[in-house]
């Protein structure tokens, strides 16, 4: 029995692209490229979707309801949403804020995540 040196082996070459009778597939790289970009982008809807269902959490609360931004986010968890960022709600309450759907309440709580840090009680408006 014969044996050949793996590094004598011929490998094929690279499978045609563009040509005529031929599937056209990507290579190794463009196929990780598209499968990060696919992920991407799924995240991007997940986010989108989870940014819709906190705007609902917050807007369904009854004026004068006063809550911890993370309240949405766990809310929203419970819901079967998640986000990448523990800071995504940051903008969304910052925008409430700024159309006066809510505003701040004039108290300060220690959150249950984050540390226990100090944060700022919203309110309804």
């Amino acid at each position: 029995m014969s044996t050949t040196p793996i590094s004598a082996i011929e490998r094929p070459g690279p499978v045609p692209r563009n040509t005529q009778g031929y599937l056209s597939y990507p290579t190794a790289s463009e196929a990780v490229a598209l499968g990060a970009q696919g992920m991407a982008n799924a995240l991007d809807r997940a986010d989108q979707e989870w940014v819709a269902e906190a705007r609902s959490i917050v807007l369904g609360f009854d004026s004068g309801h006063r809550f911890l931004a993370e309240e949405v986010t766990l809310q929203a968890a419970q819901n079967g949403y998640f986000t990448r960022s523990a800071r995504a709600l940051g903008p969304i309450i910052r925008r409430f804020k700024r159309l006066g759907v809510i505003c701040p309440s004039g108290q300060l709580r220690p959150t249950r995540t984050s540390n226990g840090a100090i944060k700022t009680v919203w309110e309804r408006c």
